[in-house]
């Protein structure tokens, strides 16, 4: 098995997203393998800002809905094929509701807990995964979503998620189980998850830090950090 890491400008644009998916449809033909992706270029930066408005100002992000709304779905309709946009799309949506609002509920209070942060600030991640997951079903690949909460176990320190190294193999290893040749898993990178089902993140560098969780786990034959 391979694990192969995809930073947020390699998938910045349609052209990097086709460069990527050219990529793995290449490297699936003979492989088992786990593909880690972070949130498209700068979106995990304006989630950031849009807390930060929400918190001093009591501005509720509207306008980076539409915005997130309008590159995520654009992006789609330029890498796949028209069969796949409909389950992308509903699930893009239900992202964006759910951020909508988380956002407002932050704007009211004027605060935003740790735990709601990392809530929030792990939705880019949810939002790339249809777009790169109809692309390459387009190209006919088997491909599965893996929500990282499911499988990278960590502890409750909000914002820098300690992993449960031991639990975290075993997770990985039972979603994984079953990966053949020729079919990708799709994980987000940057996001653990709680014994009790709260989303938390893994700090600066956790894309790569999640890649490097799953390979250990798996004891994949290599693991590469790809970049632009």
């Amino acid at each position: 098995m391979q694990v192969l890491k995809f930073g947020g400008t390699s998938v910045g644009s349609t052209q990097q997203i086709q460069t990527v998916v050219n990529i793995l449809n290449i490297r699936a033909k003979k492989n088992r393998l786990v593909a880690v992706f972070s949130a498209m270029a700068g979106v995990t930066n304006q989630i950031i800002a849009a807390i930060d408005d929400a918190v001093t100002f009591g501005v509720h992000g509207s306008s980076l809905i539409r915005m997130l709304q309008q590159r995520h779905l654009e992006t789609l309709r330029e890498v796949a094929e028209p069969q796949f946009f409909t389950a992308a799309e509903e699930t893009i949506s239900e992202v964006l509701h759910e951020l909508d609002r988380k956002l407002n509920g932050i704007a009211l209070l004027k605060e935003c807990s740790p735990r709601t942060r990392d809530s929030v600030i792990s939705i880019g991640e949810r939002l790339s995964l249809p777009v790169i997951a109809a692309a390459l079903r387009s190209l006919g690949i088997r491909v599965f979503e893996i929500d990282a909460a499911e499988i990278i176990r960590t502890n409750r320190q909000f914002t820098d998620a300690k992993v449960d190294l031991a639990t975290t193999e075993a997770l990985t290893n039972a979603r994984l189980e079953g990966l053949q040749n020729g079919e990708i898993a799709l994980v987000s990178g940057f996001i653990g998850g709680t014994a009790d089902g709260d989303v938390t993140t893994l700090g600066r560098g956790g894309s790569d830090y999640s890649a490097a969780l799953i390979g250990r786990a798996v004891h994949a034959e290599l693991v590469e950090i790809w970049t632009d």
